[in-house]
């Protein structure tokens, strides 16, 4: 029950003094110029706030997976809570549906919802592994940051980049984005390449003209020597050739 009773400032101060009224409770407004009389609100009901850690846990005095609690006011005040979450996380305060920040010391006429607020303060590191392709800086952001990898296309001479994948070893799971929620890396994939012109020779040769058009492999024996293809030398890791092609479109 709500009601309004008009005191005197001598009153109001003996009434504080009781064990039924909380000094919380007592809310000066519309003070009459030079009277020393005030308007009082006086509230002797019981509300219930409802907390949600929003990712975090109640704090101490609670189940430490308690992520959310119910509380009752007495005289429409509770003490609130300190939530807790891990180091890459700082609490900024109770929030209502509507955006405000709830003090300590509140006054709840109503039923209530208050939710958690966060603010990171983590950082994670996203590491290039280009595999002898052009250097990439690492990447260091705040925890939960998504980093799109198209963003970041190394080179390499006599390759194409293939994509960034997650297992160094197999170049498997391929990958186009990377969350941060710990500290990453990510590795390059190569596909040699032959330009039409001149490049290099592996076991798998892809030969491209300027304009990325793919042509026709050959295979080259030693010594092996025809007036549109002339072997140069073998060499142990690659076997450099000049290729003569006229290409139409």
């Amino acid at each position: 029950m709500k009601y309004k009773r008009i005191i005197s400032a001598a009153m109001a101060a003996a009434l504080i003094g009781t064990s039924g009224v909380f000094a919380a409770d007592v809310k000066a407004s519309d003070k009459a110029e030079n009277t020393g009389i005030y308007t009082e609100m006086f509230d002797d009901e019981n509300y219930t706030v409802t907390l949600d850690a929003n990712g975090g846990f109640m704090g101490q005095g609670y189940v430490n997976t308690a992520a959310s609690a119910t509380f009752t006011t007495r005289k429409g005040q509770i003490k609130l809570p300190l939530p807790y979450r891990d180091s890459d996380y700082e609490f900024v305060g109770w929030f209502t549906e509507d955006g405000e920040k709830v003090s300590s010391d509140k006054v709840y006429h109503s039923d209530m919802a208050l939710t958690a607020k966060w603010r990171i303060t983590g950082t994670r590191t996203l590491t290039f592994a280009t595999e002898d392709g052009s250097y990439i800086r690492p990447v260091t952001a705040e925890y939960g940051s998504v980093i799109r990898l198209t963003d970041y296309i190394p080179t390499r001479a006599g390759y194409t980049f293939s994509g960034w994948y997650t297992d160094p070893q197999t170049k498997e799971n391929k990958v186009t984005s990377v969350e941060l929620t710990d500290d990453e890396t990510v590795y390059a994939k190569w596909t040699p390449t032959v330009r039409a012109d001149s490049g290099y020779m592996h076991k798998d040769i892809v030969y491209m003209t300027d304009d990325e058009i793919r042509l026709k492999t050959e295979t080259v024996k030693k010594q092996a020597e025809t007036p549109e293809l002339q072997m140069l030398r073998w060499n142990r890791v690659i076997q450099l050739i000049r290729q003569i092609y006229s290409v139409s479109k």
